[in-house]
């Protein structure tokens, strides 16, 4: 298998076919920090494959703690955890299918939950989370890389297929821990680092400037919350996955020195990576996964399934 990788400064975007990667869930024992290897696997999760190599440990240092029971809105439990949605809780569901479904999502819609704290605070630790993921929506003006998506006064093509480029990026996910104030424990403030991408979208050009002026981003790196427009690092193309196909998606955080941690984004057998090496205010663990939509783009659903 061949992988071809393209260093320009801190940023490592890596092209490969047929790989994914899985991680069981590792549980703590007797209050010992269990270490598991990442395991890579080639092929989907529908058809895994065998491991192949062993890359960095995935160490659990407490259980899931639901840290959200003050939502306005009830959760919906799915994958062993709770997940809160702050708009309209009827677009969150656990479909017929046991997966969970972000049904007609909107612009300014987002969700999270607690997951299982991973470390990140020691030289190759891995904190990860790892899904077969699909989203669907109206697509065919642009036909994937085809130039229509970027027709200079065609605004009604690029912005009502989420094959075209349009906005900052569609779909962000977010890797954070969740740190208590002292004094009150139950303000918490969030640090970690958010995945801005277009699952579907075009792979580039990255960014563009429309014939109104507005600028255009297929998505970004990011490590402050998944609304800030500061803190933007790397460049992340569109992914080109088939709207209403199941690939293997995978969002990672693993810590290379004491001040750099490399994140890496997995869709549609693609894999981006960023080297962020400034040493400043990083994770030292992971303990919520976090999902949100900034610009409303006309898409129908976006699944999760566990693997």
């Amino acid at each position: 298998m061949k992988t071809r990788s393209l260093v320009i400064g801190s940023l490592v975007m890596t092209l490969s076919l047929g790989l994914g990667y899985a991680q069981t869930p590792v549980k703590k024992d007797g209050g010992v920090p269990v270490i598991k290897p990442a395991i890579d696997i080639p092929g989907s999760g529908e058809r895994p494959g065998v491991p192949v190599r062993k890359d960095g440990n995935i160490t659990i240092i407490g259980p899931a703690v639901d840290l959200f029971t003050d939502s306005e809105n009830p959760g919906v439990k799915w994958n062993g955890s709770v997940w809160y949605i702050d708009s309209n809780p009827e677009r969150l569901i656990v479909n017929s299918e046991g997966d969970l479904e972000w049904v007609t999502p909107k612009g300014g819609d987002s969700f999270k939950t607690s997951i299982p704290k991973q470390r990140l605070s020691k030289v190759g630790d891995i904190a990860e989370m790892c899904y077969m993921f699909m989203s669907d929506g109206p697509h065919g003006c642009g036909e994937g890389r085809n130039k229509k998506c970027l027709v200079s006064n065609d605004d009604e093509c690029y912005e009502n297929d989420i094959t075209c480029i349009a906005g900052t990026s569609d779909i962000r996910v977010g890797l954070y821990e969740e740190i208590p104030n002292p004094e009150n424990p139950s303000d918490t403030k969030s640090r970690g680092y958010n995945f801005r991408f277009g699952p579907n979208m075009m792979a580039g050009p990255t960014r563009w400037v429309d014939y109104k002026g507005e600028v255009h981003k297929t998505g970004m790196f990011g490590n402050r919350g998944m609304s800030s427009n500061s803190g933007l690092l790397g460049v992340i193309p569109g992914f080109e996955l088939e709207p209403g196909k199941y690939s293997f998606f995978r969002v990672r955080l693993e810590r290379i020195s004491e001040t750099s941690i490399l994140l890496s984004i997995k869709l549609n057998g693609r894999t981006i990576e960023y080297l962020d090496d400034l040493g400043k205010d990083m994770p030292e663990s992971i303990d919520v996964f976090a999902v949100s939509m900034r610009n409303g783009r006309p898409y129908t659903r976006v699944v999760f399934r566990a693997i």
